[in-house]
């Protein structure tokens, strides 16, 4: 019994190991065709290895190697690879622009997809071996490339990855047109192409691709008319061309997209009303701001979440059918002349969330027993003609943010103006009611009265007083100094510390407004390891530049200025406020400061001195400067980032000259003052603060006369101040002389024998050769080159008036880029000879030749033409 008891439990036990070898087998059998299902072909892990090398991107080679299973690797913020089967099916990487320590990048590495240290592309980047390496993979259906720093043509062959539902290259340095080839890749969904250099005319011919649901081209420098051809993009949901240079009405066929969700048209030149757009009732959000349309205000429909139209020229009154807008969350009208007072209803719409009314001729008296949305947050009625009593609700609203300063209302809270400054102005402009425009003539007689018998009494006076001028001197005035002129002097801090700064990508809800941080001296002591020597990173007359890190792993720099006066550093704290609102991608951002006082005694006697800490975006990559010369221990840059980086700078400084109000004039720019980010992104810094002095076009270069202020007639002032951004310009051409020559340029030669070196590249068609920087022969064109040094001369002349404007500058900085990326890069020197000059067009000739060749389209004859041309 025992025995066979035995032999069964013998029998058992063999019987489930049986089984459990059967189990092991299988599932490793399982495992081995899911892995052989899953690698993907050698040819397509060459070409990721290939992409890695091209992108310099990720950059740990231990991690990808020809053993690595790509299909495998998890997703990341920067890389996601997707595989169907043994291909692969999808492909994103994404640059990061903010610094990443050495514990991240080991935490990242581990995971195997991680970016490592961010470089700049090599000088040899070529996008058309990108694309021939990216043919290897011919099931691709998504490709995102974004913020990788890429640069040159988009090239035809694009379309021969003919399985692409998904595109997008955006916030690169693309150059050229869109391929028209992309129409044959019939599937292709989403186009994402915004935030390059791309230009020409909108492209109507990408509606033969019934597939197209998203078209992104924002931020580039297409041109002309938007016509009825934009219907013919059926299947649109998403559709923005915000900061192009688009102009004329907006068609009203636009109204035929009935799948659109998402419209974003703004900071191009679109005048007149806005079409009825009442008819998209799949429409979610619209922005038209930054534009000049008006008078009207457009009809739209009531199922919109999010309406932007600040910075037009809508005057007329406020419609009854928004009270209907029953979905509307946030509604921005700011900057514009809407008058009447601001009915009720619109403060108790019932999702509203953000309501913006500021700066626009709002008149009247808020109702007392006013009315706040439980959903509102953000309430914005400053910069009007408002009088009366504060609504009650204004005092107890505990959980929005109120603005209701500039106006006139009886309150203490918020600065106001005098009821009669409302009502005087509200008069002038003609808005207010009968009894406004009453009370303003009954004020004006009263006024004239007071002022007949002070104009009696002080008679005698006046002709005293113009006796004693005519003993002047009247052929000629100084010009006076004024160390702060044409930055915000003059203009009330009240206004300035409350004015609105909103970039583009603010205004479309992509960034929040930011708000003015004012930091402890403690927290910077500890994001600088109490200032200490190894975390000091620059050095100049005015102060020192330290690097930080803040308590949430923000990467800041912390400039350090000392005053010996109060009210300059009150001054500097006054425009910081401005500057804090300043949001562009081009522009450094200012995220807040510090203040203290400092006494220290000298022989029993006390002194007061003051110190600021301006704390900003810290920029990984220096200054322009810097990645000009070997000598600087960094190889220098080849020509196209050079045009890069003045092009974005250009930008940022015409931002500030017509994209804020009042507009920033005389930022004493430098090609120091240009920073790169990790990416090798340019980004203007030190704009909007006081300088000690500016005299003109005399500041930067000195003038040959005697020292001291030069002496203008009345005429030739006032001249000049109609001119403000012409400095800018100025110093502006002496950036583009230096990446030119690879070095600060003389301006003024103190031998009168010799020419400067301004003259002797500018005032030639064919420039002296052996001044170019040789680190740039082999990287660029002639034409490319004459047309920088034409522009910088035009830039550097004399006269302010003949000087162009910086969207001038832009367009001819944009066209070398074009004609550079168009030809192959000269080899030597002698490419780069007199008569290659002499061949390249005149200013006048790339002009005509830009317009004709977009107007001469064959796809589209019907582009728009310039008024008064045949």
């Amino acid at each position: 019994m025992t025995r066979k008891m035995a032999a069964c439990s013998s029998y058992g036990l063999s019987w489930r190991l049986y089984w459990a070898c059967s189990c092991v087998v299988l599932v490793a059998a399982l495992t081995c065709y899911v892995n052989v299902v899953d690698a993907l072909p050698r040819v397509q892990s060459d070409g990721l290895l290939k992409i890695q090398e091209l992108l310099r991107t990720p950059t740990a080679k231990a991690i990808w190697n020809i053993d690595t299973d790509f299909c495998k690797l998890p997703p990341t913020s920067h890389l996601y690879i997707n595989c169907t089967g043994d291909t692969l099916t999808y492909l994103r990487i994404v640059g990061d622009k903010n610094m990443v320590t050495e514990k991240e990048k080991r935490q990242l590495g581990s995971a195997g997809g991680s970016l490592g240290p961010k470089k700049s592309l090599p000088s040899n980047f070529s996008v058309n071996t990108l694309v021939d390496t990216l043919l290897t993979f011919p099931d691709l259906r998504g490709l995102e490339l974004v913020s990788l720093g890429m640069w040159g043509s988009l090239p035809e062959k694009l379309s021969q990855l003919s399985s692409l539902q998904t595109l997008n290259v955006s916030s690169n340095l693309f150059t050229g047109t869109i391929p028209k080839s992309l129409h044959k890749i019939t599937g292709l969904g989403t186009l994402a192409l915004d935030n390059n250099a791309l230009a020409g005319i909108f492209p109507y011919w990408l509606s033969a691709m019934s597939s197209i649901e998203t078209l992104s081209l924002s931020d580039n420098f297409f041109t002309g008319e938007l016509n009825d051809s934009i219907s013919s993009f059926k299947n649109l949901s998403s559709l923005s061309v915000s900061n192009n240079l688009l102009y004329g009405n907006i068609p009203g066929s636009l109204s035929s997209l009935q799948s659109l969700q998402f419209l974003s048209l703004a900071h191009n030149r679109f005048t007149g009303n806005s079409p009825n757009l009442e008819n998209l009732r799949s429409l979610k959000t619209l922005n038209l701001g930054g534009n000049s349309l008006g008078p009207g205000f457009p009809a739209l429909g009531t199922h919109l979440t999010s309406v932007y139209l600040g910075q037009n020229k809508l005057s007329e009154s406020l419609p009854d059918s928004l009270k209907d807008f029953g979905e509307l969350h946030t509604l921005d009208i700011s900057g514009n002349a809407l008058a009447d007072t601001p009915p009720a209803f619109l403060f108790n719409l019932p999702r509203i969330s953000t309501l913006n009314l500021a700066r626009n001729h709002f008149s009247g008296v808020l109702p007392l027993n006013l009315t706040l949305s439980k959903s509102l947050s953000v309430l914005d009625v400053s910069n009007n003609f408002l009088t009366g009593q504060l609504p009650l609700v204004f005092l107890s609203a505990r959980n929005v943010a109120l603005y209701y300063q500039n106006n006139c209302m009886d309150t203490l809270k918020q600065k106001q103006g005098s009821k009669e400054y409302c009502t005087i102005t509200a008069a002038k402009l003609g808005i207010g009611s009968s009894e406004v425009h009453h009370s303003h003539l009954v004020l004006i007689i009263a006024v004239a009265a007071a002022g007949g018998l002070c104009l009696t009494v002080g008679l005698c006076g006046v002709v005293l007083l113009m006796a004693r001028r005519c003993s002047i001197d009247k052929d000629s005035v100084a010009a006076p100094e004024d160390r702060n002129f044409g930055s915000f002097r003059g203009i009330p801090s009240e206004l300035l510390s409350n004015a609105r700064y909103l970039s583009q990508s603010m205004r479309l809800g992509v960034l929040p407004q930011s708000q003015n941080r004012v930091f402890a001296l403690e927290e910077l002591k500890v994001a600088t390891n109490n200032f200490s020597p190894g975390a000091l990173v620059g050095e100049g007359r005015h102060g020192k530049v330290y690097k930080g890190l803040l308590e949430d792993k923000t990467v800041v720099a912390i400039k350090w200025l000392n005053f010996k006066s109060k009210e300059d550093m009150a001054e500097y704290k006054t425009q910081l406020e401005v500057l804090n609102k300043l949001r562009h991608r081009h522009l450094v951002s200012v995220l807040g400061y510090c203040s203290e006082e400092v006494t220290s005694s000298v022989d029993d006697e006390e002194f007061k001195s003051f110190r600021l800490f301006i704390v900003s975006d810290f920029m990984g990559n220096g200054d322009l400067r810097s990645h000009l010369s070997k000598q600087m221990g960094k190889e220098p840059m080849v020509w196209s980032q050079r045009l890069a980086a003045v092009i974005a700078a250009g930008r940022g400084i015409h931002y500030l000259h017509t994209g804020v109000v009042p507009p920033i004039f005389y930022n004493n720019l430098k090609i120091t003052s240009i920073l790169l980010d990790s990416y090798m992104v340019a980004q203007l810094s030190d704009f909007g603060l006081p300088v000690r002095r500016v005299s003109f076009s005399m500041d930067v270069v000195a003038p040959e006369g005697k020292a001291g202020v030069p002496k203008l007639n009345h005429e030739e002032s006032l001249r000049r101040q109609e001119h403000r951004d012409k400095q800018d310009v100025y110093d502006y051409g002496a950036i583009l002389l230096e990446i030119v020559l690879g070095r600060p340029p003389t301006i003024r030669n103190p031998f009168p024998q010799k020419r400067s070196e301004l003259e002797r590249l500018t005032k030639e068609k064919g420039p002296s050769m052996e001044l170019i920087d040789k680190d740039i022969v082999g990287t660029c064109g002639a034409e490319s080159l004459a047309t920088v040094l034409e522009i910088a001369g035009k830039c550097m002349v004399d006269d302010p008036t003949r000087r162009p404007s910086m969207e001038d500058v832009l367009w001819n900085l944009q066209y070398a880029l074009q004609v550079h990326s168009s030809v192959n890069d000269v080899t030597d020197e002698h490419d780069l000879r007199r008569e290659e000059f002499q061949k390249a067009p005149s200013f006048t000739e790339r002009k005509r030749c830009f317009y004709d060749n977009r107007v001469s389209d064959e796809d589209w004859k019907a582009g728009p033409k310039r008024p008064g041309r045949a």
